[in-house]
């Protein structure tokens, strides 16, 4: 009941009913803790944690939490500090805190751990990826024990503009692992930015027989934005039109469209306009994408 009363932001419910019970355990404890940190009344939740005559690792989590969420990370390294069990109790802390955004904290728990687990590497590996930290995720990427597809995958996605990705990708095949249709959508990613056309094509075109993985919409855009880009616009439009999952995607065909502007081919770019009106018929984009395309071509 307290925890439904601080659900619902009744912190006067809450503390009514708390005061009220004849016995309180730790339970009771950490969620009028729990009720006071969600309130913003972090002096109130420090006291109440204060007075537990024992606490659990709900109640250690909780009250660092609660300093995490109000915005005071060095008290909530103190308390973590405090707190027994930090090995086991941090894995959970450093998903925790990353998941929450708090990179700093899932930082400072995970270096404080004294032994760490594999689900504490992946996780901050993870979120240094998401934050763009790629100096960091590097070096955690480098000394983890071991690696599974997930933690070769974050490393090529905050990597997905550079031929780095591609060199993982190859490290990751050559370790034995086989890629995912996540990890491909990176990699795939990656050869269309650095303009590796033949290797994006090769592996874009051997996800089936390779990996046993059907190449879905994001597989083929990549794979037409970078024959777009390359200028190869006669093998874009066959992929595009050639009667699979691309013919009815309007992103396939916006690829291709935007090569046709790149390389200034009027002519085609009326008939993937035609298509894209078929797929897109009140959207406004496929036409002024035309009609920068015929301004170009009459200027040059």
């Amino acid at each position: 009941m307290i925890t439904a009363f601080a659900r619902s932001e009744e912190l006067a419910g809450a503390k009514a009913l708390f005061d009220s019970m004849p016995e309180r355990n730790v339970v009771s404890y950490t969620a009028m803790l729990q009720a006071y940190s969600l309130a913003g009344h972090l002096a109130d939740a420090k006291a109440m944690f204060d007075k537990m005559p024992q606490r659990n690792v709900v109640g250690w989590t909780a009250m660092i939490q609660a300093y995490a969420h109000g915005g005071h990370p060095g008290d909530a390294r103190r308390i973590f500090d405090r707190m027994p069990q930090r090995t086991t109790v941090s894995t959970a802390m450093v998903i925790g805190f990353a998941h929450l955004g708090h990179l700093d904290l899932a930082k400072i728990a995970f270096h404080a751990m004294p032994e760490h687990a594999m689900a504490a590497w992946t996780v901050l590996l993870e979120a240094l990826a998401v934050n763009g930290e790629i100096g960091d995720a590097g070096r955690v990427f480098d000394r983890m024990p071991e690696r599974d597809l997930v933690s070769w995958t974050s490393m090529i996605a905050i990597q997905s503009r550079t031929r780095s990705a591609i060199d993982l990708f190859r490290m990751l095949c050559a370790e034995g692992l086989d890629p995912d249709d996540v990890c491909l959508t990176h990699v795939l990613a990656a050869c269309n930015h650095v303009g590796m056309v033949g290797e994006g094509l090769r592996l874009g075109m051997g996800m089936l027989p390779d990996f046993g993985i059907a190449a879905r919409e994001e597989h083929l855009s990549s794979m037409i934005q970078a024959l777009g880009r390359a200028g190869d616009l006669v093998r874009a439009q066959d992929l595009v039109g050639s009667g699979g999952i691309a013919s009815a995607n309007s992103v396939a065909w916006t690829a291709l469209l935007a090569g046709c502007q790149i390389h200034r081919d009027v002519d085609r770019a009326r008939r993937v306009w035609g298509e894209l009106t078929n797929l897109l018929p009140s959207d406004a984009v496929p036409q002024i994408l035309l009609a920068n395309i015929c301004s170009q071509s009459i200027a040059s």
